[in-house]
């Protein structure tokens, strides 16, 4: 092998390396609130002020000895036929603690709990979920 090409290979394969293991950790890291849909021991419900959601709020405890119970808080459609929420992630907390959910209004959920106080949540606006991975 001539030396141009055991020196691009020195500087290219840490590099590939990194970038690998960078992929690989983000993909166990990471994670979707999507992904967490149907998961937990329903704990309470809320019916919004207008009668067409209901809030669920669920305890997760499916990592065994090595995991702390997680609290997710999901939205269902109760008379939209279409389903536009079924059962929709909106809230992750990992550590559950005691949380304080009420329907600011017909489409604006408050979730509260010591640790993080109060997150304002838009049901139509995703980018107000809370997913404690990306939001602490």
């Amino acid at each position: 092998m001539n030396k141009r090409k055991v020196i691009i290979i020195t500087i290219l394969s840490p590099i590939v390396i990194i970038v690998s293991l960078f992929l690989i950790l983000n993909s166990y890291i990471s994670v979707d609130l999507k992904e967490l849909n149907g998961k937990g021991e329903l704990e309470e419900s809320f019916i919004s002020p207008n009668g067409q959601y209901q809030a669920n709020s669920y305890i997760i405890n499916e990592g065994g000895a090595t995991v702390a119970f997680q609290n997710r808080v999901s939205v269902t459609s109760i008379t939209d036929e279409n389903k536009e929420f079924d059962d929709e992630t909106i809230y992750w907390l990992y550590r559950a603690e005691d949380l304080i959910i009420e329907w600011q209004d017909n489409n604006t959920i408050v979730i509260s709990n010591e640790t993080n106080g109060d997150k304002i949540i838009d049901i139509n606006d995703p980018t107000t979920y809370f997913n404690y991975k990306d939001d602490l």
